[in-house]
């Protein structure tokens, strides 16, 4: 058995509020894509980061698109 939290991530185009709205939807959508596949709902949740944790810097939209992303951080349940 396993957590799995699901982070949001977005490109520092638009304001703060704007871009963890988004990071919020991004991480939601993948989190109800897993329920729908039958994921348990007691071991799965989501976090939106926004603009704050870039993978490469905002330098160009190719960078940018990068940074519009979703990440999965699993770590086994401890009994």
């Amino acid at each position: 058995e396993f957590n799995i939290v699901v982070g949001g991530h977005a490109c520092n185009l638009g304001s703060d509020a704007h871009n963890m709205e988004l990071s919020e939807r991004r991480a939601q959508s993948v989190v109800k894509y897993l329920l729908s596949k039958g994921v348990n709902n007691a071991y799965i949740g989501s976090h939106n980061y926004g603009e704050s944790k870039p993978a490469v810097p905002n330098t160009s939209e190719s960078n940018r698109e990068k940074n519009r992303r979703v990440e999965w951080e699993v770590s086994k349940v401890r009994k």
